[in-house]
């Protein structure tokens, strides 16, 4: 009866809005942007970087359809043959009406963190929200095929295509909760028409169940557990063995045929929080069995156990704000491998308002986390690939002040830390830790009577790498001025940069950049952008030599609704 009564209450509200809709006729509204550039490039003395031209469409919509909010994102693209990089069109769609939602097309969803965790897929999915029951599908390819021999300049990793799909089911009525999750994915043996020579790369299956519950105690205290069982099969072509030796529960009802590359593991998260006057307190538990893992994620880390507290508060009458987590972290769990560590892990945030015109920041960690970044960093093209990096230990400091009478000058300082290794085919590369140091000293000044904006800054980057020590300095000056009405905005950057590469002046590079943006009507604008790089190598250590230049133009056009 409760299930009837909700949704008569819900076709009873649905025929109102579409009753007033009609009345003001609203039945159909649009909003976002459209822009289309296209990029020029010409190159002397070294082999072309960038096509001599590319151009890209970008379009980000909203449309609301009779009370049905669907916004749409595409991007198309013609490549790049420098790079091996064939045209490409991302695009997808998320109609939402009520409590559905519908995905179509280049999507990303997120069942829990051990199961399906923002990967992102081409397919359909769909999210169910009616009243406090919850219900999740998707379905779609997680990976495409990618030969052995293709983009070598990139050094992409080959993959086989990939196919998944999962639901996720649900209730939450914001005071307590419960979700039960099943993953499936599986590789494609014959989506590579030639067999990889690599070994670690093999056509992999996978099946996850996945249970999440948290409940809240007397408005101070939750409690969430969130747990995961992974079958993986990491060949596919390993040889069979008895699957009697298998139950039904361990089969995951069929869904997966073990063999000898097939392991069953387990990933477990619980965190008890309370909240006081004092702040918010929280104890975490996470363990992760060796082996773990989903292909419903890119990558994290298994074979650890972190036991933590973390708590956040704010002191000073709220200008100093912290949080802080902290606790120990061991490996080795099985106690099959020679190397086990335990170790303290810990995270600071600070963030103290010392005066109307004083900030401070500060941000330090050596938790374990994985970043995602292009594989290839070409401004005027988007990649379909990612490497990962895993960075082990951060810090970050910043410091601004507002300077002047109407607060109009900004000082700004700020330096940062990082230790990170890559990761490759699942696997960390440990002897190929890079450490970076970073320093940037900025000035900004505003001169509202003239509208015009003038900065300079001063950037320190000290990298060290295997076998390599690198030091960037770069100094810099913008000025930025509007016109006509702010019709009309200019601007102009110059930057010189010194590069010494274990303790020899490798590159001198100076970049004069130009943008110029014209407000056409309201709510159009045309952008020119300009850029011109000349560089000089020292490869004999003695002068100044193998110069070569580059000039680069683009013009953009965008329509916002």
């Amino acid at each position: 009866m409760l299930f009837f009564s909700v949704q008569g209450q819900n076709l009873g509200n649905v025929f109102k809005d579409l009753k007033e809709r009609s009345e003001n006729g609203e039945w159909f509204k649009m909003s976002g942007g459209v822009s289309t550039a296209f990029n020029f490039n010409h190159i002397s003395g070294m082999p072309r970087r960038f096509d001599p031209f590319t151009w890209r469409l970008n379009a980000n919509l909203n449309f609301d359809i009779a009370g049905i909010s669907a916004p749409f994102s595409a991007v198309f693209s013609n490549g790049s043959s420098v790079y091996n990089l064939p045209k490409y069109s991302f695009y997808g769609i998320s109609p939402t009406y009520k409590y559905i939602t519908l995905h179509l097309g280049d999507r990303s969803m997120n069942f829990s963190p051990y199961t399906l965790s923002g990967h992102n897929f081409y397919g359909a999915g769909l999210e169910l929200k009616p009243g406090n029951f919850r219900f999740s599908f998707m379905y779609g390819q997680l990976k495409r095929a990618r030969a052995e021999d293709a983009n070598s300049i990139q050094n992409f990793e080959p993959s086989y295509a990939r196919k998944g799909w999962g639901f996720k089911t649900g209730y939450d009525n914001g005071k307590s909760k419960i979700g039960l999750i099943l993953f499936n994915a599986a590789d494609d043996p014959f989506s590579i028409p030639n067999p990889t020579q690599s070994i670690n790369i093999q056509p992999a299956a996978n099946a996850v169940l996945g249970l999440e519950a948290k409940h809240q105690f007397w408005k101070i205290m939750n409690l969430s557990v969130d747990f995961a069982r992974s079958a993986l099969t990491r060949n596919q072509n390993s040889f069979d063995i008895a699957t009697s030796n298998y139950n039904t529960w361990q089969k995951f009802g069929g869904l997966i045929q073990p063999n000898a590359s097939t392991g069953f593991h387990h990933a477990i998260k619980t965190s008890l929080g309370l909240n006081t006057k004092l702040g918010q307190f929280n104890l975490n538990h996470e363990r992760i069995d060796p082996g773990y893992k989903t292909l419903g994620a890119l990558f994290f880390n298994n074979d650890l156990e972190n036991i933590t507290a973390s708590t956040s508060t704010s002191f000073l009458k709220k200008k100093l704000n912290l949080s802080a987590n902290a606790g120990l972290q061991r490996n080795n769990l099985s106690g099959g491998s020679s190397n086990s560590s335990n170790r303290f892990i810990g995270a600071l945030n600070a963030a103290y308002a010392a005066s109307e015109r004083l900030n401070l920041n500060l941000a330090i960690s050596n938790f374990s986390t994985t970043n995602r970044m292009r594989a290839v960093t070409v401004p005027v093209i988007q990649v379909d690939s990612i490497i990962l990096v895993q960075t082990n230990q951060s810090a970050n400091l910043s410091v601004s002040y507002l300077a002047g009478k109407e607060k109009s000058n900004v000082l700004t300082g700020m330096f940062s830390y990082q230790q990170s290794n890559s990761i490759e085919n699942d696997v960390i590369n440990k002897d190929q830790t890079t450490t970076y140091y970073m320093g940037v000293l900025a000035f900004n000044k505003s001169l509202a009577a003239q509208k015009m904006n003038l900065s300079a800054s001063l950037m320190g980057n000290y990298g060290i790498i295997p076998n390599i020590r690198l030091l960037t300095i770069a100094p810099s000056f913008t000025i930025s001025k509007s016109m006509l009405e702010d019709k009309l905005n200019l601007s102009a950057n110059a930057s010189l940069s010194g590069v010494w590469s274990n303790g020899k002046n490798t590159n001198t590079i100076l970049t004069l950049q130009s943008n110029t943006s014209y407000r056409l009507f309201d709510k159009n604008q045309l952008s020119l952008q300009l850029s011109w790089v000349d560089s000089k190598q020292n490869t004999v250590g003695s002068g100044l030599s193998e110069a070569f230049s580059e000039f680069m133009g683009g013009v953009t056009y965008g329509l916002n609704f």
